[in-house]
């Protein structure tokens, strides 16, 4: 008997929920430290974070900040501008899903 659920769909939901928690935890790491402003940047060790694929890609999202010293801070603002796009695009996506599921099924 086949899911009615496809695996890689499965796969997928998995791999988006480790990832934003990871995301979260990262947030949360820079929130706790106060290392919010380039003032108030901290080192990774003081944060409690270790580098990943992850945390450099919100480094070259300008997320996270640098001052050049090796210290980070958690950009607020570009978060919130970052978060919002994200949620465009979703919408966006889920939008043509539906509109896709909806031909799919008006044609069979």
């Amino acid at each position: 008997m086949q899911s009615p659920v496809p695996l890689f769909t499965v796969l997928a939901i998995i791999i988006i929920v480790v990832v934003n928690r990871r995301r979260h935890r990262i947030y949360d790491g820079f929130r706790v430290s106060s290392a919010t402003s380039p003032e108030r940047a901290r080192n990774l060790s003081d944060i409690g974070i270790r580098p990943s694929i992850l945390f450099a890609y919100k480094v070259k999202q300008k997320v996270i900040g640098t001052t050049g010293d090796h210290t980070y801070y958690l950009d607020e603002e570009r978060l919130e501008k970052v978060i919002h796009v994200r949620r465009k695009i979703a919408f966006v996506l889920g939008v043509s899903v539906l509109i896709f599921a909806f031909i799919l099924f008006q044609n069979s």
